[in-house]
């Protein structure tokens, strides 16, 4: 895919075998290989790419029909539907707009990913990862599987107590309903590289 890129030039960018090439017309091709790039600058550029992205999330433009800008409760709420969509796991760059059950359940994902994560002592990345390949081999969606997962874990009869996974749920559940913490950007950059400690 190409892509116009935002300078005075009609300089264009496309990926061609993970290479990045952008094009001056007039002037020439400049290509660059992030494979050949240190293991430190390619995380760094990641760490600068996630924290470029979401925190564009907050930037909201100015409403005319309410006459106001966005509030910090606005903001941070932008933010964090961006952060759910993608911890999902799912491969969709843009959240796009989605109906509030489809939000409610992307919202549920999350969460049951999270709780597994914690149960199994892993980072949501790692639990991720894990689920999307147990999901691969069961032929499942990561929502179905994940789904599948809660739901199993809620049922209780007396040769199955309720698993520690739906308490671990039920408790991020309670937590997300409390007021959000506030996160400057550099302070979300920093604790997404840093991951779980």
């Amino acid at each position: 895919m190409t892509t116009q890129i935002k300078t005075n030039d009609r300089v264009t960018h496309e990926i061609v075998g993970g290479v990045h090439r952008f094009t001056f017309p007039g002037v020439g091709v400049l290509e660059f290989d992030p494979q050949k790039a240190s293991a430190a600058n390619r995380l760094r550029a990641e760490v600068y790419g996630w924290k470029q992205r979401i925190a564009d999330a907050a930037a909201i433009p100015f409403n005319k029909e309410a006459g106001r800008y966005a509030t910090s409760e606005e903001k941070f709420k932008a933010m964090r539907a961006l952060v759910e969509h993608y911890e999902s796991g799912t491969e969709g760059w843009a959240r796009g707009r989605v109906s509030g059950a489809e939000d409610k359940a992307k919202s549920e994902t999350t969460l049951t990913l999270h709780a597994l994560a914690e149960q199994q002592g892993l980072s949501p990345a790692e639990m991720r990862e894990r689920v999307k390949g147990l999901a691969k081999k069961r032929e499942m969606s990561v929502r179905a599987y994940l789904e599948a997962a809660l739901e199993a874990s809620r049922r209780a009869n007396e040769d199955q107590p309720i698993s520690t996974l739906a308490v671990i749920y039920e408790r991020l559940k309670a937590a997300q309903t409390t007021a959000p913490v506030k996160l400057n950007a550099d302070e979300l950059a920093n604790e997404l590289a840093r991951g779980v400690e």
